[in-house]
C-alpha cells in the first residue's frame, strides 16, 4: 500500500519541480490528485504552493488597479515587492478594475495591500457607524 503523501510535502514537491523549470508538474498533480481521489483539496494545496515559493524567494503577485499600468509602474511595483520580501524573482498578474476608483491593491499568498480609493472610502464609512 502506498504511503499517502501529505498536503504540505506534497506543496513542497511541486514548489521545488516549478523552481526547477518543470512545465509538466501541474499536469502530474492534477493527475496525481484525481487518481488519489484528492480533488478536493486542489485550492488548499494550490495556496500551500504559493505560500511555500514565497518562503523559497519566488512572490506571485495580483495587482488591482482602476486603469491599465504602464510596464514602468509594474516594474516600480516588482522592485517594491522585492525591496519588501526580499524575492529573488516577482511574477505580476495585473486586472483592471475601474470600481476601484484610483489606487492600488496587491494581493500576495501572504498578505494584502489595499489602498485604492474605494477601500479608504469604505474605512472612512466604517468609522462613521
Amino acid at each position: 500500500m502506498q504511503k499517502r503523501l501529505s498536503r504540505r510535502d506534497l506543496a513542497n514537491y511541486v514548489a521545488d519541480q516549478i523552481i526547477d523549470g518543470n512545465k509538466k508538474i501541474m499536469d502530474e498533480l492534477a493527475a496525481y490528485l484525481l487518481e488519489s481521489n484528492r480533488t478536493n483539496e486542489v485550492d488548499l494545496i494550490v495556496k500551500d504552493i504559493y505560500v511555500i515559493l514565497e518562503q523559497k524567494g519566488y512572490l506571485y503577485a495580483q495587482v488591482q488597479s482602476a486603469h491599465k499600468l504602464d510596464n514602468s509602474e509594474i516594474d516600480e511595483i516588482a522592485k517594491y515587492l522585492k525591496a519588501k520580501t526580499g524575492a529573488k524573482k516577482i511574477e505580476i498578474e495585473e486586472s483592471v478594475d475601474k470600481d476601484l476608483i484610483g489606487g492600488l491593491r496587491v494581493e500576495t499568498p501572504t498578505s494584502v495591500f489595499d489602498n485604492t480609493i474605494l477601500a479608504n472610502l469604505n474605512a472612512l464609512k466604517a468609522l462613521k457607524k
